[in-house]
């Protein structure tokens, strides 16, 4: 998983999910064009608690911009 600032992992930081185990999937639904009903979903399973352990890991390296984006979408560092 890339270790960029997800739009996506940024609303699970949001909802509180900071604190989930290393193991924790957050499955979502993305929506297609709009043409059709169904058919254009797609499903994802991403590994939010390993990007959020991996980023927790990584705060020594981390620049500052990136740590102040984390910090506001309400990560715990310890």
């Amino acid at each position: 998983m890339p270790t960029s600032a997800r739009p996506d992992a940024g609303c699970a930081l949001c909802n509180g999910t900071a604190g989930r185990p290393r193991k924790h999937i957050e499955r979502i639904v993305i929506a297609g064009d709009g043409n059709s009903a169904d058919e254009d979903q797609e499903a994802r399973e991403l590994r939010l608690g390993a990007w959020i352990g991996n980023q927790r890991s990584r705060a020594a390296t981390l620049n500052q911009e990136r740590m102040e984006l984390l910090s506001a979408l309400g990560m715990r560092w310890g």
